[in-house]
């Protein structure tokens, strides 16, 4: 059920859950995994039908859309500035820092690749806008938690 309260918080907690389960069926190498998903993809497919009957899908749209890989530098270099948190990148580095000294990169296998999936899709959705300074600068900050958290949990799970 929380994978579906994740579902449900917009674009970046679909591709959370989908991260979580595509990692979840690789390492443990089990389709059954897909099960857990059930609920969050009836809540995600009860809010798309909502979306489109009220013209709101431009979000999950996107794709569709060309994208503009020439403003791969512009979108690398805004995020990775609106990233700093106002702290020098602090909370980054406190989230990856004990990988270095990591006991089991096997156990962070999961929350690596949902962080770098979420990473990923973030970057690919700002290259889907003709002038994405706005949208990284005001939302980047918040989207990007998500991979921060993720860093997180698999620096605590390498560590045991």
């Amino acid at each position: 059920m929380a994978m579906a309260g994740a579902a449900f918080t917009k674009v970046e907690g679909t591709l959370f859950v989908i991260a979580l389960l595509a990692a979840t069926v690789v390492t443990r190498r089990s389709l059954k995994t897909l099960l857990l998903g059930i609920p969050a993809a009836g809540l995600l497919a009860a809010w798309i039908a909502f979306s489109q009957k009220h013209g709101l899908l431009d979000s999950y749209g996107r794709s569709g859309s060309r994208m503009h890989l020439e403003n791969l530098a512009l979108v690398l270099s805004t995020t990775a500035r609106q990233v700093r948190y106002g702290a020098f990148y602090l909370p980054w580095v406190a989230a990856l820092a004990p990988l270095i000294a990591a006991r089991s990169l096997k156990r962070a296998a999961i929350p690596l690749t949902v962080g770098m999936a979420c990473l990923a899709y973030t970057l690919y959705f700002y290259l889907h806008t003709p002038d994405p300074v706005f949208w990284i600068r005001s939302s980047s900050e918040r989207v990007l938690l998500t991979s921060l958290a993720a860093f997180v949990v698999a620096s605590a799970a390498a560590s045991e």
